[in-house]
Formats: C-alpha cells, sequence, structure tokens
C-alpha cells in the first residue's frame, strides 16, 4: 500500500471500528433521504479518539526506504476532523496532537505488558534466562543503553552497569541481603534462584504480576484544566527507565532473534503473497462475494487497493495460511470449499 495511502495498524484500527466492523449501517443522526454509511462500531467521539493516538494523515504515498508515517488515512479525514471537534472543542490549536487520557493510559498499559510479559514469554520459551541476562555481553548491554537513552533523552547515555541494576533489582530474592558472607554459598543461592525463576511458571508468574503491580502503583496524573479530556498520565522516574529497559532488551535479544526471525519471515512472505494475487489483474475474482462487489463498484484504484488491505488485514493467522496454501497448493483443498 506504499502508494496507494499506505498502511499502519493504529490507522487500520481507527478504520476497522469506525468502517469495516458491520454492526451499524447507519443511524437516526444521519439526515433523513441519505443513504445509509456504515458506522462500524457506532463508538463515542471520545473513545474514537483514543484509538486515534497519531494525529495525523498519512501520505497518500511513500518513497521506498522513508519511514512508515504513524496517523490515519486519508479516507478517514472527515470523521478525525470531527472527532478533534467534538473532543477538544473549537479552542484546541490546530496542530495540537488530540491525544486523550483514555490514549495515555493505554500507551502505560501497553508499555506495561509489553516489558512484563515479553520478559515471562522469554523466560518461559527458553529464550532467555536471569542468568544469561546478568552476564550479557557488552555490544548487547550498549545497545539496550542507546536505545533506552533515546527513548528516555537521557544525557549522559546509560552505562551497562545501570542497564544490569535493573535487572539485579528485579532477579534478587526478597533478603538477598540477608545472605551468607561466604562468596560460594552467595553463588549457589543466587543460582538456585535464577533457575527456579526461569523454569517455574508460579514464580514467573508471581514476579510479572509484582512488576505490573508496581508500575501501576507509580503512575501519576497531570491534570489539563483547559481541556480535561487530554490530561496525561506518567510512570515515576525509576519505573519508566525499568519498562524501557525491559522492553529494549527483550526486543533485541528475543524478538529479533533468528528463531523469532524465521517465522515473521514466512509471514511477511505469506501477506505479500495474498496481496500481490488480488490486487492482480482479475485478482477481485479470488475473494468473497461481498468484497468483490465493493470492490467492482469502485473506479479509483486507491479506492480498489485500500478494499483488498482490508480483507487482507481482516484474516486471522490461520485463515490466511490456508488461502495462502490454496493458491499456491500447499496443500490440497476442495474447490467446493467457501473462500
Amino acid at each position: 500500500m506504499r502508494c496507494h495511502g499506505g498502511f499502519e495498524g493504529n490507522a487500520q484500527t481507527l478504520r476497522i471500528v469506525s468502517r469495516l466492523e458491520k454492526k451499524v449501517q447507519g443511524n437516526d443522526r444521519q439526515p433523513q433521504g441519505t443513504d445509509k454509511q456504515p458506522l462500524g462500531l457506532d463508538l463515542t467521539f471520545r473513545v474514537l479518539a483514543s484509538v486515534l493516538k497519531y494525529d495525523q494523515e498519512i501520505p497518500q504515498s511513500r518513497p521506498p526506504g522513508d519511514k512508515i508515517v504513524k496517523g490515519y488515512y486519508g479516507s478517514e479525514k472527515l470523521l478525525v476532523d470531527k472527532i478533534r471537534k467534538k473532543v477538544g472543542g473549537d479552542k484546541l490549536p490546530p496542530k495540537q496532537i488530540l491525544k486523550t487520557i483514555e490514549c495515555a493510559i493505554m500507551d502505560l498499559a501497553d508499555d506495561i505488558a509489553y516489558s512484563t510479559y515479553d520478559l515471562e514469554d522469554s523466560f518461559k520459551a527458553g529464550f532467555l534466562s536471569p542468568s544469561e541476562i546478568l552476564v550479557s555481553k557488552d555490544a548487547l548491554l550498549d545497545e539496550v543503553a542507546k536505545k533506552v537513552s533515546s527513548a528516555l533523552k537521557l544525557e549522559p547515555i546509560m552505562s551497562h552497569a545501570a542497564v544490569l541494576r535493573v535487572f539485579t533489582e528485579i532477579f534478587l530474592p526478597q533478603g538477598a541481603g540477608d545472605m551468607p558472607q561466604d562468596p560460594t554459598e552467595n553463588f549457589i543461592e543466587q543460582y538456585r534462584a535464577y533457575r527456579n525463576l526461569a523454569s517455574s511458571g508460579h514464580l514467573r508468574t508471581k514476579l510479572s504480576s509484582q512488576l505490573v503491580n508496581e508500575a501501576i502503583m507509580s503512575v501519576t496524573l497531570d491534570y489539563n484544566y483547559e481541556h480535561p479530556s487530554l490530561s496525561k498520565v506518567s510512570l515515576s522516574e525509576k519505573i519508566s527507565e525499568r519498562v524501557e529497559v525491559l522492553k529494549q532488551y527483550v526486543f533485541i535479544s528475543m524478538i529479533s532473534s533468528s528463531r523469532v526471525k524465521l517465522p515473521e519471515y514466512r509471514g511477511y512472505e505469506v501477506v505479500s503473497g495474498i496481496f500481490a494475487a488480488l490486487s492482480g489483474e482479475k485478482g477481485f475474482l479470488l475473494m468473497p462475494e461481498d468484497v468483490r462487489g465493493q470492490y467492482e463498484g469502485q473506479r479509483d484504484p486507491n479506492a480498489r487497493m485500500r478494499i483488498v488491505c482490508d480483507f487482507v488485514a481482516g484474516m486471522t493467522d490461520r485463515y490466511a495460511m490456508e488461502f495462502y496454501g490454496r493458491l499456491h497448493s500447499d496443500s490440497a483443498q476442495s474447490m467446493f470449499k467457501p473462500v
């Protein structure tokens, strides 16, 4: 979609809840005599504002190599203008980002969950262990430190010791300060604690619950008296640092690993293959009847590509794999099975 209005997760979410979901098709708020337009889930403007998140229009085309712009599609511009007016009011400056308190809370919750449960999953899957983290290579610590410093705007750049200190505070068992002075006994005690944490589902979930609770308890509110809906929430400095370190470390060490990149590449191949088939000449004939009807009802090439995009983006993993298999004969399927 690079030359047809782009694709971006938050923009697609707004489009799904405001247009693609089939719960409501027009309602009493629309003038009589007008065609009923799809209203998706027919959510309030305040909820739609929290979904909007990035308040800028995605360019119709993006040069190769340029970063993806986070925002909303041009097809939802009129809706976004209405959201700004309804939620922000007439006094809202034109260029002020419309990030509601609900959106800010959602962002914090996302960061907390991402940093905490990805760490737990990495232990469960055997990607990482506390011991491995505490003896991380300098190159990994350096990359994590740079990413964290950039995200939190830290000067000077975070040290390796500061990164490891975050993990030490998390992993060391309660009462570690009362451990025997004998280095051998101390080492054995720590080793057992680390090994148990990595292998015990009970200890892993207990740690996650503790980290989530500490993050939630650190949240503070910055109330906006002029625009209450645009009030902000934030984590304490210490918890912000912890969340960012966990996020960056797990992302770099686990999510960027070859074991994860292989299935990710497969997913890219599946999505690209399906999109190429459906957007090609006569590709619309491969789509279900209702989607084909929408496609044929459009003459604008960009609008047609958006319909293809919506169809592919709405696929579950299982459906996408099956669809791709039917295109490429990866598995035998009856021709009488519906698409």
